[in-house]
């Protein structure tokens, strides 16, 4: 009896920790199509600006991690501009570079724009993150400086 107990928990151990994993792995899906979804529309030409960030992560993080810090990057700043302009946001571009350094900084550029925020209220906004944390997935992200034309 005590040996088909223990299978017993065992199996069901086995089925929670794999139902978890499945459920894990579907919220990942699932945040990486949202994210994906919401930028898909149609942001004119003049509502994009380029902007460059200067961001250091509050966590340890691995710089040579190009894919996922890019997807992290892309969508911190998507985000973050898409809360402060209430408005549907597209990424154009964006890359990074590893600074390397003591403080494990990145500089990040993102070309984007919101469908109904102009170039300069996106800049403006984009501008006014300095000296705030910005959340991540990987590590939140405190933006030293942020410059957009």
């Amino acid at each position: 009896m005590f040996s088909s107990s223990s299978l017993f928990l065992k199996t069901a151990f086995a089925f929670l920790v794999l139902s978890g994993l499945v459920s894990a792995s579907t919220h990942i899906d699932s945040r990486r199509s949202r994210h994906q979804t919401r930028q898909t529309g149609t942001v004119p030409e003049a509502n994009v600006v380029s902007c460059d960030f200067l961001l250091q992560p509050t966590a340890t993080v691995d710089a040579s991690a190009t894919e996922d810090l890019g997807y992290e990057f892309q969508t911190i700043i998507t985000g973050a501009l898409q809360g402060s302009s209430e408005s549907q946001v597209s990424s154009v571009s964006s890359n990074f570079t590893a600074n390397n350094d003591e403080n494990n900084t990145f500089n990040v550029q993102n070309q984007l724009g919101a469908l109904e925020a102009s170039a300069a209220d996106s800049k403006a906004l984009i501008e006014g993150w300095v000296g705030t944390v910005l959340p991540g997935f990987s590590s939140n992200w405190i933006v030293f400086s942020a410059t957009c034309k």
